[in-house]
């Protein structure tokens, strides 16, 4: 019962749930073609459910932005998940507020402009027929291992600031948690069937640069 009130103050977590659920049949698909074909089997259909428990995922934030009650007094998301340009406008808007806003603005077109970028790079490194590896050698794959998912966690946290609402932070908390444990398993699976991919992890770390370290390696 008490499990049920919870779902239904938070209905998010359903997509969330379903979302993370794609993603692991995805992860799972991949590893069985692969081990059934030594390799050669094509990797579309586990990216394609991949891709699908993402959309749901990043869809439930969407829906969490539009929730209330709203936990400050800056969010500018209209009821329709939209942003409301007469919020910017409002005499109530401090110079702090709309610093954080534009901050938070900010946040969210870096997010969206790095995850453009590693997905133009896996475009056109399947387009000319490349191996992964090669991919992992280019920027932005040779500085962070996950630049795509990197990008949308960002483009999520400065919309979840922008909206501020109690469902948000909890989605924000939630689809964290899944994503964290989702790239581990992901690591785990290439590891133990990709030689390279071992090294490849051990150099080049998932989330945060160590430029210091690529500066020492290249003197």
């Amino acid at each position: 019962m008490l499990a049920a009130e919870w779902i239904a103050g938070f209905p998010f977590v359903l997509g969330l749930a379903a979302g993370a659920v794609a993603y692991t049949v995805g992860l799972l698909l991949r590893r069985g073609l692969a081990l059934a074909t030594d390799g050669r089997a094509p990797g579309w259909p586990s990216a394609i459910l991949r891709g699908i428990g993402l959309a749901f995922m990043a869809a439930s934030f969407v829906w969490t932005w539009s929730l209330r009650p709203r936990s400050g007094q800056v969010g500018l998301i209209t009821s329709l998940g939209t942003y409301s340009p007469s919020a910017l406008t409002r005499e109530s808007l401090t110079p702090g507020q709309l610093a954080f806003v534009v901050a938070s603005g900010l946040l969210v077109l870096a997010g969206l402009a790095l995850a453009g970028w590693a997905l133009v790079a896996r475009v056109r490194n399947s387009v000319l027929g490349r191996t992964a590896d090669h991919l992992a050698d280019h920027i932005p794959y040779s500085i962070i291992r996950r630049p795509l998912m990197l990008g949308i966690g960002v483009a999520l946290l400065g919309g979840t600031l922008l909206a501020d609402t109690l469902g948000a932070w909890v989605c924000l908390m939630i689809g964290s948690a899944l994503g964290w444990i989702l790239q581990e398993l992901d690591d785990l699976d290439r590891r133990s069937r990709i030689a390279w991919v071992a090294e490849q992890q051990r150099r080049t770390p998932r989330f945060i640069p160590r430029f210091s370290s690529r500066r020492a390696r290249r003197a």
